[in-house]
């Protein structure tokens, strides 16, 4: 792969008498990511970028990350990641006066690091102000502004109205914030005026399809299935979701193998699997929809087996015993051991749907948010569906509990019909995975999402002048 050529570190000498790390080309760069999802996007994405770096050239971290992150080379992160991992309107109006200190410290921080390189993912709330304050305070004895590349942008094309404001282009180019724009959906470029938005493809599927071979190959070694546009066309048509899957039909070959079959229930009870979330409010929410939905599920089907997933930001088992359900409940610290043993599942919206997608779980999706959330969401949202793989596939193939509609009582019934049709409705969710991620023509293979977005991350690119 092509190595990154960067400027050597400011302040370091790279003579005869340098030592051999002061003559290394090292590359220091600022992550920012802000909950279990951008923490394992980046992690991989890292570590992809140090591969594609010359033996000895290293790749030093700082920032703002969880576990995986610091496995993959984060020193320590500058506070605990789930500080700012907030979701739901009024639950971000609380926390303002918390994430604007650690906004500010986060700017003063890379101001004194000094990076070469500013990676942010997902978490556009508070990111895309941390990107906005860095270039207001960035001094002028610092240099040019580091490359600033965004991964996971903003859902533009899930909103009856564009994010930004009526006076403005509907599709703002977001250039005055980033250098590149890195998009999970291949349909998502176009909903931005720039040519550096570019389609990298989900992570979360390269991570629960092991048995896939992934091509690893930088974009521009590729033929790309769904190709990127001109650079001489910065405004390209401007698709929908579904439109974009009925106007780019999969070839024979870009298709994933067919999900493990799910474990035969003959002589044991069923086993249904819970997701509450990956945030302390969703978790706390989540739980407390289990603990109403428990008793229920058991008046239908008594012999259901429940497991839930350990959090690693939550005491789950100290909820659930608060809750009553310790000795009703099992707690699971792996989510390979609950993929494996699910019937069902029922999780919170967010990337664990897609997970559960690709290892053809029949799942039910819910959401619960406070009213002022639901009133917002249902004057700007313009999509029918939460899940991702019901918004591609244009139908409930996992069916949503969301709003007013998460009634303990209708969830449990919907679980009941999973039982009967979940097959069908597992294999609807899978057959739109394909669009998740880019395919090489060439050899017939998904291209892996971590190592396209780890040559962006080490590519050849001068910083930002901005």
């Amino acid at each position: 792969c092509h190595a990154a050529q960067v400027r050597p570190p400011r302040g370091r000498g790279g003579g005869p008498g340098a030592s051999p790390l002061q003559r290394a080309m090292v590359l220091r760069a600022f992550v920012v990511a802000l909950e279990p999802s951008s923490d394992a996007l980046a992690a991989r994405s890292v570590l992809a970028a140090k591969r594609c770096r010359p033996a000895g050239d290293p790749l030093c971290l700082s920032g703002v990350g969880g576990p995986q992150l610091q496995d993959a080379g984060l020193e320590r992160s500058e506070f605990p990641m789930e500080e700012a991992a907030v979701m739901g309107t009024t639950e971000i109006l609380r926390s303002i006066p918390r994430l604007y200190q650690r906004l500010l410290q986060l700017v003063d921080t890379a101001v004194r690091i000094k990076p070469e390189l500013v990676v942010t993912v997902d978490g556009k709330g508070f990111n895309f102000r941390f990107l906005e304050r860095l270039a207001r305070a960035w001094p002028d004895e610092n240099g040019p502004l580091p490359r600033r590349v965004h991964v996971v942008p903003p859902s533009a094309w899930a909103l009856r109205r564009s994010l930004w404001s009526a006076q403005e282009e509907p599709r703002r180019s977001l250039g005055h914030l980033t250098d590149e724009l890195l998009c999970l959906l291949p349909f998502e470029p176009a909903h931005f005026a720039t040519p550096s938005a570019r389609f990298v493809g989900h992570v979360a599927l390269e991570t629960q399809l092991p048995n896939v071979r992934w091509a690893v190959a930088p974009a521009d070694a590729i033929a790309p299935l769904f190709a990127p546009r001109p650079s001489t066309l910065p405004m390209a048509p401007v698709m929908t979701p579904r439109e974009f899957v009925i106007s780019h039909p999969l070839p024979s070959w870009a298709r994933f193998p067919e999900a493990e079959p799910r474990p035969d229930r003959t002589g044991r009870p069923p086993t249904l699997v819970f997701f509450p979330g990956s945030r302390k409010a969703e978790v706390n929410d989540g739980l407390a929809l289990l603990e109403r939905l428990v008793p229920l599920l058991r008046h239908l089907r008594p012999s259901w087996l429940i497991s839930t997933i350990a959090s690693t930001q939550v005491q789950v088992e100290t909820l659930l015993q608060e809750r009553g359900l310790l000795g009703q409940v099992r707690i699971e610290q792996q989510r390979a051991a609950l993929f494996a043993c699910a019937d069902v599942a029922i999780a919170a919206s967010g990337t664990i749907t897609t997970e559960l997608a690709a290892h053809g779980v029949p799942t039910a999706v819910f959401y619960r948010g406070s009213w002022l959330t639901q009133a917002l969401a249902r004057k700007l949202a313009k999509v029918e569906h939460v899940s991702l793989v019901n918004i591609l596939a244009g139908q409930a193939a996992m069916p949503e509990f969301i709003f007013d509609n998460c009634q303990p009582r209708e969830v449990a019934r919907g679980v009941e019909e999973l039982v009967v049709t979940g097959e069908r409705q597992a294999h609807a969710a899978r057959s739109v995975l394909p669009y998740m991620v880019q395919w090489d023509c060439f050899s017939r293979l998904p291209v892996a999402p971590s190592a396209m977005i780890g040559h962006r991350l080490a590519v050849n690119s001068p910083p930002s002048n901005n």
